[in-house]
């Protein structure tokens, strides 16, 4: 920070704010992309300082931009600076690169030729072979082509983390989409990313992710995991393919289209048998990333290990010494049945900042961020005996202590393997 930065004008919007194009004073990179989170509400603390609440949705896209930033992953967006004020705007500020559009334009346009949809293709499954490699695997839970951008050369790099997350690896169960509950199929397409996490908007099921791209297993309830992002990347590979958007209004619509575009794929080509292996419903067959780009590689198509990682290795392995949970803190999480060994160790790194705030809900808010639980906050403080506006105002004061970069500075001072802790039932 410290720059000086203008704005030229507005981009996009969305329910999270606007992205503007904005100038600074560096004849080395003049131009940059601005994302603006206008939800961040603002208190007046002194007549010469002013602080964000900043929402868990904002800071988790900072954090986790940060961190894939840190490690030089492929094919996503750089976090560039941070502010709290960019012109007439008051809330915090995300400075990245600017790009020339996103996919679902370019798509939609039908500007790109067959040689420049592969390209893209193997942008995407770069990018997450990378995340999905890391331990603990990071899954992005929002896969679509809206979320990659395409620059000068028409080379797609992922972005808007909003909704990633550490997740386990560990097989989960497949349920049937006929058990689900009708309301929670009737979704209109691309509407769920629309509404926060616990939002009263009736659109929003507590689902994460956004309509047509989200994989059976999540809609039964399932807990976040790579295999969901594969899903995503299959139905977004196809349009690809196809390079047209999945005529689909709802989830159900949208399954059984996939299932038919799923049958006429000929499995004598190499991406064809890709975009199968992504739509297999069951997650336990489902193809996973890292074994689609293996087999690209194989194929002499696919570049591995970017970031300066060879291929075939993991893309991040946390060598941070480890710190001794309490009895307490690992009873907290496992009532909240945490799926992530990262959660508690959050937790108890959390209280170590701010030793006179309730373990509750410090635990509460470490599988927030680390695990962005489908379920509300006033569900899991429900749960707990906590009360919501002391979970709020816990929250607020924590970001705070944390100097409003919460989960990157866990990471750097106490990861652990990812390892179950509880399993879901």
């Amino acid at each position: 920070m410290g720059l000086t930065y203008s704005v030229e004008e507005k981009i996009s919007s969305g329910s999270f704010g606007v992205v503007l194009r904005v100038k600074r004073e560096d004849p080395a990179c003049p131009l940059l992309a601005a994302k603006v989170f206008e939800e961040e509400e603002w208190t007046s603390m002194s007549d010469s300082e002013e602080e964000t609440t900043m929402s868990p949705t904002s800071l988790r896209e900072l954090s986790f931009m940060q961190l894939v930033s840190k490690l030089e992953a492929p094919n996503t967006v750089r976090v560039l600076d941070f502010d709290f004020s960019v012109g007439d705007y008051l809330a915090l500020v995300i400075y990245m690169p600017l790009y020339m559009e996103d996919l679902s334009s370019a798509i939609d346009s039908e500007r790109l030729d067959a040689k420049a949809r592969f390209a893209v293709s193997c942008d995407v499954i770069r990018a997450l072979q990378f995340l999905h490699s890391c331990r603990p695997a990071i899954s992005h839970r929002d896969i679509k082509p809206e979320n990659v951008l395409l620059d000068l050369h028409d080379r797609g790099c992922l972005t808007d983390f909003s909704f990633a997350c550490f997740s386990s690896t560990e097989p989960i169960p497949y349920v049937s989409p006929k058990k689900r509950n009708k309301k929670k199929r009737r979704r209109t397409a691309r509407q769920v990313s629309e509404s926060p996490p616990g939002s009263s908007d009736p659109r929003h099921s507590g689902i994460i992710g956004t309509a047509t791209y989200i994989a059976p297993e999540i809609l039964s309830g399932a807990f976040p995991h790579p295999s969901g992002d594969a899903w995503a990347l299959g139905v977004l590979l196809l349009e690809l393919y196809d390079n047209d958007r999945l005529a689909a209004d709802t989830d159900e619509d949208a399954l059984k289209i996939l299932r038919k575009e799923r049958s006429r794929l000929d499995k004598r080509f190499l991406l064809q048998r890709i975009i199968a292996g992504f739509l297999k419903e069951d997650p336990v067959e489902r193809l996973t990333v890292p074994s689609a780009a293996e087999s690209l590689m194989l194929a002499g198509i696919l570049e591995g290990g970017g970031g300066g990682h060879p291929a075939g290795t993991p893309s991040c392995g946390f060598e941070i010494p480890s710190i001794e949970i309490s009895q307490e803190t690992q009873d907290i999480c496992r009532k909240l049945k945490t799926v992530v060994r990262e959660t508690p160790v959050a937790a108890e790194v959390y209280r170590t900042s701010a030793p006179d705030m309730d373990r509750r809900v410090l635990a509460i808010i470490a599988a927030k961020m680390y695990e962005h639980r489908p379920r509300s906050d006033e569900g899991m403080a429900l749960d707990l005996g906590v009360d919501v506006e002391a979970l709020e105002n816990g929250q607020e004061d924590l970001l705070r202590r944390r100097s409003g970069n919460l989960l990157i500075q866990i990471v750097q001072e106490a990861p652990l393997p990812s390892t179950p802790l509880h399993k879901s039932h």
